[in-house]
C-alpha cells in the first residue's frame, strides 16, 4: 500500500473544520454528548464543517442530524431540553438485549430489528436524503467484502474500493446508523441488497466477481475497520477534532498477551478533544 494513504492531503478545503465520534457504545454516545455540549458553549458547534461517526458515536450523529429544531450550522439552544435529555432517555432503554439473543438464532438478522429501534425511538422516521446540507453528516460503517470504510452520507453513499452512488431516496438515517454500530458477535452484519451498476468510480475493476461481491456484500460496525471515524476527515480538513470515547484501558507495561494486546489498541489512538456530559 503507497504511503501516500496514510498522509495528509496538501489540498485542504478551505475554513473546512472536521469532527470524528468514535465508537463505544451507549458509553460513546453519553461522552461525545458531552463534547457537543463544550463546543456548542464555546461557539464551535456552528463552526463544523464535517461530522464523522463510528458505532456508539454514530447514534448521536443521527439524533443530531434527525431530532434538533434546527441544523447544527445554528448551534443549539437549549442544550438541555433539545439535545441532553432526549439522548440520555434513548440511552436509558434496552433495545439490545432480545436482538441480541437472536445473533444465535439461524436465518435471523437481528441488526435489521437494530434499525427498527434506532427508527422507532432515536431518528422518527427520518430519511437520509433529508437530513441537513451543513454540516456535512457522515455515517461510517465496515464494508466486508473489501474491508474498507463505507460511508452514508446525504448525497452519496459507498467506498473508494466499490465506488459511489445517489443515496437511495428510501434509505433511512436508522439503516445508516445501525450499519455504523451493529458490533460482532452481538449482531449479524447487515445486508443492503446493493445493485452493482449504480455504484460508480471504485478501484475494482468492472467483472462478473466485483458484481458478485457487491450483491452479497455486508455491513459490520464501523469500528471494525477505524474505531475513531477519522478517515473521512482527517486528510483534507484544515482543523480536525477528535471525540475519543472508545478507550477501555490505560496503557501500562503488561508481559502478558491481552495487556500487550490492549496496549497496542490503545497506543493507535489520538485523543484530542475529551470531554464528558456535564449537564
Amino acid at each position: 500500500m503507497p504511503l501516500s494513504n496514510f498522509l495528509s492531503s496538501t489540498a485542504k478545503i478551505p475554513n473546512s473544520v472536521g469532527l470524528s465520534l468514535s465508537g463505544g457504545g451507549f458509553r460513546a454516545t453519553l461522552f461525545h454528548l458531552g463534547a457537543i455540549r463544550r463546543l456548542n458553549e464555546f461557539e464551535i458547534l456552528p463552526k463544523l464543517t464535517t461530522v464523522s461517526s463510528v458505532s456508539g458515536g454514530s447514534i448521536l450523529n443521527g439524533f443530531l442530524a434527525s431530532r434538533l429544531p434546527a441544523p447544527l450550522a445554528n448551534g443549539i439552544g437549549d442544550f438541555d431540553a433539545s439535545a441532553s435529555k432526549p439522548v440520555r432517555e434513548f440511552c436509558s432503554l434496552d433495545i439490545r438485549r432480545w436482538l441480541g439473543l437472536e445473533a444465535v438464532i439461524p436465518g435471523t438478522h437481528n441488526s435489521s430489528g437494530l434499525a427498527k429501534q434506532y427508527d422507532q425511538h432515536l431518528t422518527f422516521g427520518k430519511l437520509l436524503g433529508n437530513i441537513p446540507a451543513a454540516p456535512r453528516h457522515i455515517f461510517c460503517s465496515t464494508d466486508l467484502a473489501y474491508g474498507v470504510n463505507w460511508m452514508f452520507k446525504k448525497v452519496q453513499c459507498g467506498d473508494y474500493q466499490v465506488g459511489f452512488q445517489d443515496t437511495p431516496a428510501d434509505w433511512f438515517v436508522s439503516t445508516a446508523v445501525a450499519a455504523s454500530s451493529c458490533f460482532p458477535p452481538v449482531f449479524k452484519p447487515l445486508n443492503l441488497n446493493l445493485n452493482p451498476t449504480k455504484l460508480t468510480g471504485g478501484k475494482i475493476p468492472a467483472s462478473p466477481q466485483r458484481d458478485k461481491c457487491i450483491r452479497e456484500v455486508t455491513f459490520s460496525d464501523g469500528g471494525v475497520y477505524d474505531n475513531l471515524g477519522l478517515e473521512p476527515i482527517w486528510k483534507d480538513h484544515e482543523i480536525v477534532l477528535s471525540s475519543d470515547g472508545g478507550a477501555l484501558f490505560p496503557v501500562a507495561a503488561t508481559t502478558d498477551s491481552l495487556g500487550k494486546s490492549v496496549g497496542l489498541f490503545q497506543s493507535r489512538k489520538t485523543k484530542l478533544l475529551l470531554c464528558a456530559d456535564d449537564g
